[in-house]
């Protein structure tokens, strides 16, 4: 493989960290203090801790939409979403998001030529439940690449990015998807207003 086939996933990486940053700045876990309403620093949201899927996540583009619990027939399977292995670095609280990458084999044009969705599954099991999703749509890029978000399912809790760019033989497209969970924070006056 050429260095030039590398490069859309790069990008993807990039767009995807500055994403998950900006939901931890707007959660309150980023830099700086967390701040209500009044612009008063505020405690930030302890998030519930979700334990590491027990293997990897089965991912694909299917015909539909996420409103239809995305059950749609697949049109395009995407590699499984795996957590890197390795020893932690950085801070312990870190939030390391499951990842994948796929070249899949049709254009974008063609999926947005019609209603599709990403979907991710609990499990690699294609009879798992979904639990992430997001449709496929939203501005193309100067280099008519889409990058786009995947919203919990089923109170999963997991929610992520997924960007789409042409691939460089003009017949396939780089697909890369990033989950993670404990991205969104609850304010603690929100928590408690919705239970009472």
């Amino acid at each position: 493989m050429g260095r030039g086939r590398h490069w859309p996933r790069s990008a993807a990486t990039v767009a995807a960290a500055l994403a998950i940053a900006l939901a931890l700045v707007a959660a309150g876990r980023g830099p700086g203090p967390a701040r209500g309403q009044e612009g008063t620093p505020r405690a930030a949201a302890t998030p519930a801790v979700v334990a590491a899927p027990a293997g990897p996540r089965a991912a694909a583009i299917v015909a539909g939409s996420c409103g239809g619990t995305a059950r749609g027939e697949v049109v395009a399977a995407l590699s499984d979403l795996t957590l890197p292995t390795g020893e932690q670095v950085g801070p312990a609280d870190g939030v390391t998001a499951e990842t994948s990458f796929t070249s899949a084999p049709l254009t974008l044009d063609a999926i947005l030529v019609d209603e599709h969705a990403l979907r991710v599954l609990g499990s690699d099991d294609q009879g798992a439940e979904a639990v992430a999703c997001g449709d496929i749509g939203g501005v193309l890029d100067e280099t008519g690449s889409l990058q786009f978000g995947l919203e919990a399912v089923a109170g999963s809790g997991l929610v992520g990015i997924a960007y789409l760019s042409p691939g460089d033989d003009g017949l396939s497209t780089n697909v890369s998807v990033f989950l993670a969970d404990r991205l969104v924070a609850v304010a603690p006056e929100a928590a408690a207003g919705a239970g009472g």
